[in-house]
């Protein structure tokens, strides 16, 4: 009942897990609306960290690799 009530209100939630490859959602992301995987690669000997869409229920959304970059005081953007 009360995440009915804090989803009428408009909050939202973020929980993080941090699980190995291959792992699956588990019960977090049976539960969630959404689910976000960041993962870091190596591309031309340098880590660059990419975003994917495995999961955003009542919505479409792209299924590609997105690249972000994280920094301060401008939090994360996309290019």
């Amino acid at each position: 009942m009360a995440a009915c009530h804090i989803m009428r209100v408009g909050v939202g939630r973020v929980a993080v897990a941090a699980d190995p490859p291959g792992a699956g959602f588990g019960v977090e992301g049976f539960v969630a609306d959404s689910v976000l995987l960041l993962e870091n690669v190596v591309d031309k000997d340098q880590f660059k960290t990419r975003l994917l869409i495995l999961k955003m229920r009542v919505t479409e959304h792209s299924k590609r690799y997105h690249s972000v970059a994280f920094a301060p005081k401008m939090g994360v953007s996309k290019y």
